[in-house]
């Protein structure tokens, strides 16, 4: 390992332990100055893909699958996906591998379903009748 990978694989840990921290103490379902409001939300009164997000996280630090699912399913079932994607990011631009693009998992087809799924997604959960109330945050 390089002084550059090194440095870098510290200063990721270094903030995926604070964000883990400020999760499981921050509780987003209740209300205080420190909320990080959706500005999609609060404009429109539409719920936008990624609300709810921080409450999954919060429940999923917490060990509460079906409430992280509850608040956004998407999301909790894309979180693996996120991650390798932002490992990979980090790898190829910043620690300049990039012979890492030729092993890169994503093809330009699975791009365009998981759009698909986010609009839909984004679409259903705004229905208001009652079976897609389910997928509006708590």
């Amino acid at each position: 390992m390089t002084k550059k990978t090194i440095v870098y694989t510290a200063a990721t840990l270094a903030l995926l332990i604070l964000c883990f921290v400020y999760y499981f103490i921050y509780n987003p379902a209740g209300s205080s100055n420190w909320a990080l409001k959706c500005t999609f939300h609060e404009l429109t009164s539409f719920h936008c893909p990624g609300c709810g997000g921080q409450r999954a996280i919060h429940y999923l630090l917490h060990g509460e699958i079906m409430m992280a699912l509850r608040s956004n399913i998407v999301y909790v079932i894309g979180l693996p996906f996120i991650i390798y994607l932002y490992y990979f990011c980090v790898d190829v631009y910043v620690l300049g591998n990039k012979d890492r693009l030729n092993n890169f998992l994503l093809s330009t087809r699975t791009a365009i379903i998981v759009i698909i799924i986010v609009v839909i997604f984004f679409i259903v959960r705004n229905i208001p009748l009652s079976p897609f109330t389910f997928l509006t945050p708590p």
